[in-house]
């Protein structure tokens, strides 16, 4: 196997890793909170069904003891935390009048965003930066090649078979 069939594979498994590593950090996560209506919030106090209040800088979220099925504004869904569409302090404030469990989130979850904005460009910025250093080393990147090879054919330096079965290979990487 020469060294320029292998670059496709390891591009391919780079970024499969990648992939696999941006699901794997969106699974750890915290759940995000579905919006629900009073009436289904009321349902799911009476039920016991509500472990803590948390208390965020954008609002209120109630963890549930287990993952329930609530009707949210997108539709039908699995929900492990639940906020009121209309958000009401008073029920915040019911909650911690009755002496219910409260905890305090600071809203970082913007890093989030912040580092997988960073891995998209690092992984772009090394993509570009490879396109460069195989242009600067004449091989150059694959539509380069396709089009040396067509002004190759059309020169006579090649046959038309070898045309076909060198671009092939370039269509692949394509």
């Amino acid at each position: 196997m020469n060294k320029t069939s292998t670059q496709p594979t390891y591009f391919a498994l780079a970024l499969a890793s990648f992939l696999l590593a941006i699901v794997l950090l969106f699974n750890m996560l915290s759940p995000m909170a579905v919006p629900v209506t009073k009436e289904q919030f009321d349902q799911i106090r009476e039920a016991d069904l509500i472990e803590y209040l948390i208390v965020q800088p954008r609002g209120f979220t109630w963890q549930l003891t287990r993952a329930v099925r609530v009707q949210g504004l997108n539709g039908e869904t699995v929900a492990k935390r639940i906020e009121l569409a209309e958000p009401d302090p008073t029920v915040a404030e019911d909650w911690r009048q009755k002496g219910g469990v409260v905890r305090q989130e600071q809203d970082t979850s913007w890093w989030g965003g912040v580092v997988f904005i960073a891995l998209l460009l690092g992984v772009g910025g090394w993509h570009i930066w490879s396109q460069i250093r195989l242009d600067l080393k004449g091989g150059g990147g694959p539509r380069r090649r396709l089009r040396d090879l067509e002004t190759a054919l059309k020169q006579g330096k090649i046959t038309q078979a070898e045309f076909r079965q060198q671009a092939e290979r370039l269509w692949a990487e394509l």
